[in-house]
């Protein structure tokens, strides 16, 4: 079960976007996940922190998202960068600690203030994993689902973070 401990740590993130006036935000998140494992029925909750960084200037959103085990202990993060494009879809790259990742993401709502979006991440092994995340200015909220190369679903997830301080996000993750 080498991919269940990996897939605990491959999760959606907010990208809330910024206000007109500012060019370049950080936001940050705080909240839990619960991972329900498709293939012997358990489930294991978590505590959960994001940073989300939107560049306007770039058109880039970069996403860094972690999980503290049971015993607090912080496991590796995901790091991804979309790269949002106006006129069509969007771009996604990213590590989850043991694997590269690529993908696609498609925003609902007006640009960099959306309420929501989704993606597929295509893992470098073949896997893949779905998500959907909505959003307010304080909230993110989300669903996914993660499938193994030949298309058996091993895991679902779901998730909601409210917003921190950096402080407070500081604090958590070190």
């Amino acid at each position: 079960m080498k991919y269940f401990l990996s897939i605990l740590i491959m999760l959606p993130l907010s990208l809330y976007a910024a206000d007109k006036k500012d060019l370049i935000q950080t936001k940050y998140f705080k909240g839990t996940i619960t991972n329900k494992n498709i293939l012997d029925g358990t489930s294991k909750t978590l505590q959960a922190y994001s940073k989300v960084i939107n560049d306007r200037k770039q058109n880039t959103i970069s996403i860094t998202f972690q999980t503290l085990s049971p015993n607090s202990e912080p496991a590796s993060p995901v790091v991804s960068t979309i790269k949002y494009n106006p006129k069509g879809a969007s771009s996604e790259v990213g590590n989850d600690g043991n694997q590269s990742f690529k993908g696609s993401v498609k925003f609902y709502g007006e640009p960099w203030k959306w309420n929501k979006w989704q993606g597929t991440r295509i893992m470098e092994n073949g896997d893949r994993h779905e998500r959907v995340v909505s959003m307010t200015n304080d909230k993110i909220s989300f669903t996914s689902s993660y499938y193994l190369k030949d298309g058996t679903k091993v895991l679902d997830t779901t998730g909601s973070l409210d917003k921190v301080s950096k402080a407070k996000y500081k604090n958590a993750i070190n």
